[in-house]
């Protein structure tokens, strides 16, 4: 191989990584703070993880919890720089009711 065939691979390799800044916005429904107590950002990140899989409910210790989430982008605007840019967002919903299938209370787009 050539330097040059070699900085060619190189380069195709990096294009294949990158960083998106992703926040997460989290609701919860009527009691489960109470229920989550100090583990509300345990539960969150429990939901995360579970993202893309086939089963909306995530297990934390003496209960289990239905999630709902909704992938979005967002709005913001640098006092700087007058361009407004997209912002990458995901929100979860977690709640008690574990047989229902769509979350109508939540105002994904609120954020």
């Amino acid at each position: 191989m050539t330097i040059k065939t070699k900085e060619k691979i190189q380069q195709k390799q990096r294009d294949h990584f990158g960083i998106v800044n992703l926040s997460i916005h989290y609701t919860l429904a009527a009691g489960v703070a109470e229920q989550l107590g100090d583990n509300v950002e345990g539960a969150v990140i429990a939901a995360v993880s579970r993202i893309g899989g086939d089963k909306k409910q995530i297990f934390v210790p003496n209960s289990t919890y239905r999630m709902d989430y909704h992938w979005h982008s967002t709005r913001r605007q640098s006092n700087d720089d007058p361009i407004v840019k997209p912002e990458y967002a995901i929100s979860i919903h977690l709640s008690k009711d574990l047989e229902s299938d769509t979350t109508i209370s939540v105002d994904w787009d609120y954020f």
